[in-house]
Order: structure tokens, then C-alpha cells, then sequence
């Protein structure tokens, strides 16, 4: 019955937009750069309105400039198409992020943020209020404020939040979340990793007033000086939870809840039970019987080990079938789960495959976020317009982060050896800005210590030696008994390698 109300007031919260979207498709324009995204809040702050309109972005942002987003509500369409926005917002006024607010007709999603949003109250990486719906939206960013409503994705959340994480720290006085500071709307099949601090600090959202929270689930520190909880730190009665886990906290309720759990208590306030309006908590200590209660077209078995072996969220799941056990699991569940690198029909991985020239030119054009540059003109002679990873390899040329063997050759099908991979690598991160210079006498060094003497290439020495000095390179990805121009990199090496350099990314 609860979980029929849920699915209907949700119908109800989304029906305004659902027709608007086929619509506003046909006509979408297009996000590539800070500048496209600082002319949309020109636009906004001219009065001019944005419902109806379909935004989408083609390439990760990164904004130099500290962005001041105009105080007035979103109305369109923000497509994220999976990329991320690298932004830092200092604000103190209330109601900030990405967007002030997002009005009931907006619609934000597959967007990442990263960076640093602060403000005053009501601050979130998306928004600072939210009456719209939020998508597979993910921060990475810090979010502080300075008075209350401080979280990852929402300060405020009237609408509905679905399939959206929180990895970032969220810092504010009071009532901080993972998800929404405050929630009086819908917010389901999210989670939490990040760490939470202030005075009512709660995984999923800092205060729950009379909204729903179903399918969710905590694994973040719950650092509350007053009031902390797994899922939230402050609930009235009138909310209800169901389907809901937190590793790191307990939860307590007032109000409805149904099929929640906790593991164990790692909250930093004495006596933080006894502050919840002195109910008791819920211990459970049969974890495993979440798989049998929880609603399973939410909730799946964690059999890649991403979730410490707790249950997870069906839109999480990567089904590789051959890489339990492997070494570089870690580093593909990392890198697949950010769509650098993907799978097989077959529901594998094959991690031992070497990979090649043409496999690795899409694989670091979707490192850097870059958008796809689709020409008709081939700089090879082998890589024909009908060859999968054509606009690929045309987008890696353009941007100088490939080249070719000579004669006018790309050698697509060839494996790539560590030293071209880890040249073309490093070329990438400094095309990120980042300073990769290293001096002769360090790079001799670093070569001499971990390789045997005379394998590295001069072109390719220095490069070399700066990745195992940033431990890009190291022992699991780097045979160091033989020279690096004699083995072509497997997709597992490159999958850690690219790991290695999520930082630079």
C-alpha cells in the first residue's frame, strides 16, 4: 500500500514536464564550454524564459571564472549527457548552486559536479531549491553554508531527487545531507559516500519534514555536533521512509518507516540516541535479510564487492562476469562506473585483452570529457569512416593528443605498449593544465630504480618516470622485469592507469 502511495505521488510530481520533454528535444542547444554556460545565465537574467527549452552538454565544463548563477528559477531542460561541470561558487546569499532553484517544469540530468559551492543556507551542487526532478545527477564538489539547508545535490527539495549520489563533503551548521538539507518532496534510489558535519548532519537529507525517502542508503561519516542520523539527522512526524540502509549510523524515526536497517554506530556525538527524542535504536543485526524484504527492482546483491558486500542500487550494478578476483577490479568498477571504459555484450569485462590504438584514442577522449568532432576529411589512410572508433581517433588527432606511425598510418588494430599509452596519457593531463615537467636527473632516477636499464625510450623517459613518481604507474600495471616496448597494455592495466589518474581528470 505505502509503497503504491509513493509510486503515485511520484506519477504526479512528474506528469507536468513528460510531454514538454519529447518536444524540447527536437530542439537542443548546446553546452561546450564556460562561455556557452555563462550566456545561459545571461539569458536567465534577462527575463527571458527557459521552460521548453532542452540544454545538453557535449563535453566536461571547467570554468575558470568564479560563477555567480542569476537569482531565478531554471524552467528547461539540463542534459548532462554524462559529463561533468568543474566549477567554484563562493556565495552569501541564500539559494545557490549550479541553479538558484529549479521550477516545477525543470528538469536536470546525468550531470556531474565537481569543485567547491558555498553559501549562506539553502546550498546545493544542483540547486538551492528544488521543485522540479533531479536525474542521475552526481557530486563530487565540497558544499558548505553558513547557516542551515547544506547538501550534494538540493538544499531544499520539494520535488523529486532519483538516482543521484553524493561523494563530496557536505558542511554546514545545520541540517546538512548527503542528498537535500530539507525534504518535503521525493527522493528515492540515491546514496551517500560523503562525509557529512555540522550541528543535524544525516546521510540522505539533514531534516525530513513531510516528504518520502524510499530505496536509499548511507555508507558516509555522520559527524553531527546535536543531532546526526543514517538517513537523517531530524524527522517530524509526518514523512515516511521505506527500503532505506545505512552502514555507518543508526536510524531512528518518528514518523512511518518500513524495511530500514543499520549495521553499526559510528556517529561522532555522545549520546546522540537519547537527543532523538529519546526513541530507541534499531539495531539488525541480519543485514542479509535486506535481500528478501528490500523491494528488488530497487535494491541488488553487491557481488562485485563495490559496497563493502551491501546491498546496492540496480542502476549501480556492473555485471562482469570475469573479473571477480582479479586484481584490477577496483579500477574497473571505478573507471566503467564514470563511462571512461565499457563492457561486453556478454556481460564481460575480459580484463586480460590487450587493447588497442583505437580502443585507447576513445578511451582517453572520454577521460578529458571531450566532445566528438565529426568530420568527413580522415588523417589516415587505415582508418576508414566506417571503422567504430573513427571520430574517435579524429577527435584524439585534432586535439594533438595522438599521432600517427608515419606514411600517413594510424596502425588502429595494433596493441599500444606502456610507452605510448603513458605519452598520450600525460599529453592529456597537460592539456588539463596540469604542470607535468620533471627534470633529467629525477626522470634518470625514478627509470633506473623501477626498470631495467635501457628499456624507456629517451622520447618517452620522462613521461614514464612522472607517472610512477604521480603512482600512475606502479606495480600492478607496469611489468617491471622487462621493458616497457616489449608488452602491449592489457584493458586491465589501462583501467588502473586510467584510475590512478582520476585526480587529473
Amino acid at each position: 500500500m505505502f509503497r503504491c502511495k509513493a509510486i503515485f505521488l511520484l506519477l504526479i510530481i512528474l506528469l507536468p514536464f513528460l510531454s514538454m520533454q519529447a518536444s524540447a528535444q527536437n530542439n537542443k542547444i548546446v553546452i561546450s564550454s564556460e562561455s556557452d554556460l555563462l550566456d545561459l545565465y545571461t539569458y536567465m537574467s534577462s527575463g527571458k524564459q527557459t521552460q521548453g527549452k532542452y540544454y545538453i552538454l557535449i563535453q566536461d565544463i571547467y570554468c575558470k571564472k568564479e560563477l555567480s548563477p542569476p537569482n531565478i528559477a531554471f524552467d528547461g531542460t539540463l542534459d548532462g549527457n554524462g559529463h561533468t561541470i568543474h566549477l567554484t561558487i563562493n556565495g552569501n546569499d541564500e539559494n545557490t548552486g549550479l541553479f538558484y532553484s529549479l521550477s516545477k517544469q525543470a528538469r536536470v540530468k546525468n550531470l556531474n559536479i565537481d569543485g567547491v559551492v558555498s553559501a549562506g543556507q539553502a546550498v546545493g551542487a544542483i540547486c538551492g531549491i528544488n521543485y522540479g526532478s533531479i536525474t542521475r545527477c552526481n557530486n563530487y564538489a565540497s558544499v558548505s553554508g553558513g547557516i542551515k539547508n547544506s547538501a550534494g545535490i538540493a538544499g531544499i527539495n520539494y520535488g523529486t531527487i532519483e538516482q543521484c549520489s553524493n561523494k563530496g563533503e557536505i558542511r554546514g551548521s545545520f541540517s546538512s545531507g548527503g542528498i537535500a538539507g530539507s525534504n518535503s518532496g521525493i527522493i528515492t534510489s540515491c546514496y551517500n559516500e560523503g562525509k557529512i558535519i555540522g550541528k543535524a548532519s544525516g546521510g540522505i537529507v539533514g531534516t525530513l519534514r513531510d516528504g518520502w525517502i524510499t530505496s536509499c542508503y548511507n555508507k558516509g561519516e555522520i559527524s553531527g555536533s546535536e543531532y546526526a542520523g543514517g538517513i537523517s539527522a531530524i524527522r517530524y512526524r509526518n514523512h515516511t521512509l521505506i527500503n532505506c540502509y545505512s552502514i555507518e549510523s543508526d536510524i531512528t524515526s518518528m514518523g512511518h518507516y518500513y524495511n530500514c536497517y543499520y549495521n553499526k554506530q559510528t556517529l561522532k556525538s555522545p549520546g546522540i540516541v537519547s537527543k532523538l527524542n529519546n526513541r530507541p535504536s534499531i539495531p539488525n543485526p541480519y543485514l542479509d535479510s535486506l535481500l528478501d524484504d528490500f523491494n528488488l527492482n530497487q535494491f541488488v546483491y553487491d557481488k562485485n564487492n563495490i559496497n563493502q558486500g551491501y546491498p546496492i542500487l540496480h542502476w549501480q550494478i556492473n555485471n562482469f562476469s570475469d573479473i571477480e578476483g582479479h586484481w584490477a577490479k577496483e579500477s574497473i568498477l571505478k573507471v566503467t562506473e564514470r563511462n571512461i571504459m565499457e563492457g561486453y555484450d556478454s556481460n564481460t569485462f575480459k580484463p586480460d585483452r590487450v587493447i588497442t590504438r583505437a580502443e585507447f584514442a576513445k578511451v582517453i577522449v572520454k577521460y578529458l570529457g571531450l566532445a566528438i568532432i565529426e568530420e568527413n576529411n580522415n588523417s589516415y589512410d587505415d582508418v576508414s569512416k566506417t571503422n567504430p572508433y573513427y571520430n574517435y581517433i579524429e577527435t584524439a588527432t585534432k586535439h594533438k593528443l595522438v599521432y600517427g606511425i608515419g606514411n600517413n598510418l594510424y596502425n588502429p588494430d595494433a596493441g599500444i605498449t606502456r610507452e605510448e599509452l603513458i605519452t598520450i596519457l600525460v599529453r592529456a593531463i597537460e592539456y588539463k593544465g596540469y604542470d607535468v615537467e620533471i627534470s633529467e636527473k629525477e626522470a634518470d632516477s625514478l627509470v633506473n630504480k623501477y626498470l631495467r636499464p635501457g628499456s624507456v625510450h629517451d622520447w618517452a623517459k620522462k613521461q614514464i618516470a612522472w607517472s610512477i613518481q604521480k603512482g600512475i604507474l606502479n606495480k600492478n600495471n607496469l611489468y617491471l622485469d622487462v621493458s616497457v616496448t616489449e608488452k602491449d597494455m592489457t584493458r586491465g592495466q589501462v583501467a588502473d592507469v586510467i584510475a590512478n589518474a582520476l585526480s587529473y581528470s
